[in-house]
């Protein structure tokens, strides 16, 4: 193969696959059911990759979708660096490196959509802390990376009037932020892995739903996917939350065991008072 070429998809041939060895990738893509692998240089970077697919379109939508995260991880790249060339002595402030690290793990469109490595739950949670820790500082007159320490990270929790359990989950956020800091050199240590995570975290106390939040969550279920909707499947996705609600007020089971019953078939679904 000419590995100056663009990255393209080919079938890579398994041992057991009549066509594996010399001369496999000439072969026509319809003559076997091998996985497709992408193999290639796009602006001079070594494109090769499993797709994970045995389906030919499916494999020309991935490479397409590679081919384009490639792209934009290169423009991201080059306005970095034009930033700092233009700015080379300017100090690293809090919210430039906050916004250089979610960059790093995801973006949302401006249509509201989302893409990135992790999960969107996963970068509104990192986000929502660093914006609480950047507006913290921005009180205090803190705005460069390296003034962010430990008597400032002290500071901070006292005025977080949250619980125990919710401040562990906060810690560990800052724990990885400043983390991505310190590897990227702006800061020599992480304050946050100075600080002490809670111990002996009690659970919280169980307060039972009152009858009136009861009737208001039986309510909620009539209402999934919106009542405009009249297909049969959204019918039987609210009798059957209706139904697991039902059961859980009845019973010890645990969310995750009661999602996991099995409903039976078409002709034996929920009704509304099971």
């Amino acid at each position: 193969m000419n590995k100056d070429t663009q990255p393209y998809a080919f079938r890579r041939h398994l041992r057991r696959c009549k066509y594996f060895g010399r001369g496999g990738r000439d072969v026509r893509l319809d003559k076997c059911q091998c996985p497709f692998h992408v193999e290639g240089k796009h602006h001079g970077l070594r494109v090769r990759q499993a797709l994970n697919t045995r389906s030919r379109r499916l494999a020309e939508r991935r490479l397409t979708a590679l081919l384009r995260k490639l792209d934009e991880q290169r423009q991201l790249e080059e306005q970095t660096d034009e930033a700092t060339s233009l700015n080379p002595r300017d100090p690293r402030t809090l919210p430039w490196a906050a916004e250089r690290f979610l960059k790093s793990h995801g973006a949302i469109n401006p249509d509201g959509g989302y893409h990135g490595d992790i999960e969107r739950s996963s970068f509104r949670k990192y986000q929502t802390k660093l914006n609480l820790l950047s507006s913290f500082c921005d009180r205090e007159g803190i705005s460069e990376l390296v003034d962010v320490n430990l008597d400032v990270l002290e500071d901070y929790r006292g005025s977080r009037h949250v619980e125990p359990v919710t401040w562990k989950v906060e810690l560990q956020a800052l724990r990885t932020f400043f983390g991505y800091c310190v590897s990227h050199k702006w800061i020599t240590v992480n304050p946050a892995r100075e600080m002490k995570s809670p111990r002996n975290i009690k659970p919280n106390e169980v307060v039972p739903y009152t009858l009136h939040e009861e009737g208001e969550i039986l309510a909620a279920c009539d209402r999934i996917g919106g009542t405009k909707y009249k297909r049969s499947m959204a019918v039987y996705e609210r009798l059957r939350a209706r139904g697991m609600v039902l059961l859980l007020r009845h019973t010890a089971l645990r969310i995750s065991d009661v999602c996991t019953l099995p409903s039976g078939d078409t002709q034996n679904r929920p009704s509304a008072d099971t």
